[in-house]
């Protein structure tokens, strides 16, 4: 965790950014969540503890940390607009039963770099909509 708020520490230095308690406290709720937050929801974990925090804070601070690297924006077609950390490469599996998002490592999708080789992309997004162990296993109940 130090090294996550050293790297952000040494994003906002580089870019010439001030570090505020609002972008640290936005940044820390982040690291801190295993999942994906939409910016109300951020705002509201955040709130309470610092009063002072807008909502129109945490959108800029969303879309700064998300211009230099830190923060992986997730826009999910019909559903609203995500927030996670961006720590290692990953895909993402839509439960179409309950919504629920979930991480799932790039290995699955091994065997295709080779029939994608002769493409040039400059980035990849692959969402999987389908239904969760938890919500299929209750479908079979």
């Amino acid at each position: 965790m130090y090294q996550e708020i050293e790297k952000f520490e040494r994003s906002l230095h580089t870019g010439n950014y001030k570090l505020t308690s609002q972008r640290e406290a936005i940044f820390e709720l982040l690291e801190n969540t295993k999942g994906h937050l939409t910016a109300e929801e951020i705002h509201g974990l955040l709130k309470d503890k610092n009063p002072d925090i807008g909502l129109s804070t945490v959108y800029r601070t969303l879309r700064l940390l998300t211009d230099i690297g830190l923060v992986r924006r997730l826009n999910l077609d019909d559903r609203p607009v995500y927030y996670e950390l961006n720590r290692s490469p990953h895909n993402h599996l839509i439960c179409l039963s309950c919504g629920r998002i979930i991480d799932i490592d790039n290995k699955v999708l091994e065997g295709l770099d080779e029939k994608i080789k002769k493409y040039k992309f400059k980035s990849q997004r692959v969402i999987i909509f389908g239904e969760c162990q938890e919500c299929s296993r209750k479908s079979r109940d």
